[in-house]
């Protein structure tokens, strides 16, 4: 299939009812990235860039380096609830014969959200009890949660799986939200940090990754750091059981370990730093961890002086941006998608940059 790494355009039509066509398997796992839009076609209506890139960088970024193969992304599908079936067509390019994948996305029942955080523990967890995980999620995604007042927001399910830590964008029976965490056993503070920030894409009503999604992640590897950091102290006299006091300073230990690790290289400053590194970011759909933990280590102070402007976060997917939107623009039309209580906190975070968004 010589021809896929050069299309920038795909448009298929299916006589099925079905959000269909990844496209041919090479297609997905090795060149979707090349591919800048994609247009289903129904008999009842279109979908847009759905699948295709979305689908292959959700899960090219929760794979280790080799690890993304046909038994990975089948395995991610299945979690998500997508059904999966298969039939060959013939290419137009070469006359042979190709395994096309068709994908129907579940429909989305409707559950009533709560003012309180609910979250379903479920599985094994390789010697952590469910009920200990629970409260430390609990714990965990409070610590953003408090800044969110009249917020509603659906149950969360939680499950063990080596393809975390994720959000799925399948949703549960009752709409719950189905996350994924990546980690086993007693420990708390991994535990914390993966809910910490999968907590903040629904915080931040996440969507099919776009244009400068790694400011998403950005923000979401923050969420981890504050919460963290927040949770060391409210331990320290209220923590999940009267016995886990001590463990405060170990959550402080891992927010700090993390802050280390988003250290600025010598001799540099943040908005050199970030001149240099923008297009890179810019192009990474969220997949730089280690830049990505440098911003956030930036803004970490920001977010701590101001925690109220939480809040913010939640329209950082409202609008809809066509083509490849420079950093600059997208930092305005957050701001202009935001209340405007929330906009010179918005203006505060674009100078970290070096920008100054113009009235």
């Amino acid at each position: 299939m010589n021809y896929l790494p050069g299309l920038l355009f795909l448009s298929l039509t299916f006589q099925a009812e079905q959000l269909t066509a990844q496209g041919m398997e090479y297609g997905v796992l090795m060149h979707a990235p090349t591919w800048k839009s994609a247009t289903f076609e129904t008999p009842t209506g279109m979908f847009s860039d759905k699948t295709l890139s979305g689908l292959y960088l959700r899960i090219s970024q929760q794979a280790a380096p080799g690890e993304f193969n046909t038994s990975h992304l089948l395995s991610y599908i299945g979690g998500e609830g997508w059904k999966l079936t298969t039939h060959s067509i013939t290419s137009m390019a070469n006359d042979q014969m190709h395994q096309i994948w068709t994908f129907e996305r579940p429909a989305k029942s409707q559950g009533r959200p709560s003012s309180a955080i609910e979250i379903e523990v479920t599985g094994d967890w390789l010697g952590g009890s469910a009920e200990d995980i629970k409260r430390v999620l609990l714990s965990s995604s409070s610590e953003l949660f408090r800044f969110f007042p009249g917020r509603k927001i659906h149950p969360i399910i939680v499950k063990r799986s080596a393809s975390g830590p994720m959000v799925t964008f399948q949703r549960g029976p009752n709409n719950e939200y189905n996350v994924l965490l990546n980690t086993q056993g007693t420990f708390w503070s991994q535990y914390s940090y993966q809910f910490a920030h999968e907590f903040c894409h629904i915080m931040c009503n996440y969507d099919e990754p776009k244009n400068n999604h790694w400011f998403e992640e950005t923000i979401c590897e923050l969420a981890s750091m504050f919460a963290l950091r927040k949770m060391s102290e409210t331990w320290k006299t209220t923590p999940p059981y009267a016995n886990w006091k001590s463990y405060a300073p170990s959550l402080f230990e891992y927010a700090a370990n993390l802050i280390k690790e988003g250290q600025l290289p010598e001799g540099k400053t943040f908005i050199q730093w970030f001149e240099e590194n923008r297009s890179e970011l810019a192009n990474s759909d969220g997949g730089l961890r280690a830049k990505n933990k440098i911003v956030a280590a930036q803004l970490l102070t920001l977010f701590e002086a101001m925690p109220a402007e939480w809040q913010a976060v939640q329209y950082l997917n409202g609008w809809k941006s066509e083509g490849n939107q420079p950093f600059d623009e997208f930092l305005k039309s957050w701001r202009q998608n935001s209340p405007e209580e929330h906009q010179a906190f918005i203006e505060s975070v674009a100078e970290k940059f070096g920008i100054k968004l113009a009235l």
